[in-house]
């Protein structure tokens, strides 16, 4: 399909209005080379179409047309021809319009044993796609999930179905609306238990519990989901919940088992299915940042070392430290350091995570302003 991924992207870069030069600076790849792949006298690779993904802003369909290219199947290289005729032919020139039309087309040729690769990239996407495009991709992409599986009922389709679900629980939350995202996971979690797989029925109850916790749920909720599941988050979730209600040890108790399966997890750092270390210390950090350790909080904060695609995450740390002075009794300081972190950062960047650890924080000064 190097000839139709060349036109696709040649369609896009011209309906976006920026030339080939200018493509080449923002995507790191030398002009010729770029041109040669319009051409199809080149064969791209998933870097050159994530880099011009970026470059362009068009949602990650690049990436989408690349995975699609690997089967070489004549079905799809017609499909996306016959998209880009059609979008040439009426002289659609908004960027965006044009690739929907690429990935309107492109999903309704896939089978359901493609869907697998789909959901490990939306797994890498989640880690630096903003949450408004992650969240355009993958609300298109589950409607046409959903119609293949009634078509054709695919033991594959129903295995990436709840994990697919549970990431538009996420992104849903990001958003802002903690209510859809909360019904998101119950459906992944009932997604789960009807394929009868326990590796992917523990994975989404226990990202369901970590995510719950972070984002307002009560600890009596969050360990509920979490119960009897063996997933190092529903550890971490119940060792969050513990912290939050004062029970310290059991909280250490529960984050001493969540780094015991840590230790035989996968570790990777490019997908939000795996605990990277950086991850798993910064979520360590907001163990101890509820018990009020500062120490402790800070110990593991330095461990944080996230990927630069994944910087965004970095304003979590300032975050966490501000909440571990406000439960250590600092609630000076501690509203200070989460004020300051939300003045930093855009208006897009303020996630339901940052809201909530910036809410334990005030509440934390109420507190003490009663008391005193």
């Amino acid at each position: 399909m190097s000839e139709a991924f060349g036109q696709a992207l040649r369609a896009i870069r011209m309906s976006a209005g920026v030339s080939l030069p200018k493509l080449a600076r923002g995507a790191a790849f030398s002009e010729s080379h770029l041109r040669n792949v319009e051409n199809g006298n080149r064969a791209a690779t998933r870097e050159i179409a994530d880099a011009c993904d970026r470059a362009l802003g068009t949602g990650g369909i690049l990436v989408d047309l690349f995975i699609a290219d690997q089967d070489e199947d004549a079905m799809r290289r017609r499909a996306v021809l016959g998209a880009l005729g059609t979008v040439v032919g009426l002289g659609v020139v908004d960027v965006r319009l044009v690739a929907e039309s690429i990935r309107m087309s492109l999903l309704a040729t896939l089978g359901v044993e493609d869907w697998d690769e789909v959901g490990v990239d939306y797994g890498r996407s989640f880690m630096s796609d903003s949450p408004t495009e992650f969240q355009a991709r993958l609300s298109g992409d589950l409607l046409v999930l959903r119609q293949s599986m009634m078509e054709s009922d695919s033991a594959q389709a129903r295995l990436v179905a709840p994990r697919l679900m549970t990431l538009q629980g996420m992104v849903t939350a990001n958003l802002g609306d903690a209510a859809g995202a909360a019904r998101w996971y119950r459906a992944a979690r009932l997604a789960a238990d009807r394929t009868g797989d326990d590796t992917l029925r523990q994975w989404v109850r226990g990202r369901e519990a970590f995510r719950r916790g972070y984002e307002g749920a009560s600890p009596d909720e969050v360990r509920a989901i979490a119960g009897g599941v063996a997933d190092i988050e529903a550890k971490l979730a119940v060792a969050q919940a513990s912290a939050r209600t004062g029970e310290d040890g059991l909280a250490r108790i529960a984050l001493d088992e969540a780094r015991r399966i840590h230790e035989a997890t996968d570790q990777s750092e490019t997908t939000i299915y795996a605990m990277p270390p950086w991850r798993m210390a910064l979520s360590s950090a907001h163990v101890y940042a509820l018990m009020g350790d500062v120490t402790g909080c800070d110990g593991e904060l330095r461990k944080v070392t996230p990927p630069p695609t994944v910087k965004r995450w970095e304003s979590q740390l300032e975050m966490q430290r501000a909440l571990a002075y406000a439960k250590a009794g600092d609630t000076a300081e501690g509203l200070h350091a989460a004020r300051s972190v939300l003045r930093t950062i855009s208006k897009e960047e303020h996630s339901i995570v940052l809201t909530e650890m910036y809410g334990e924080v005030k509440r934390c000064a109420c507190r003490n302003l009663e008391l005193n």
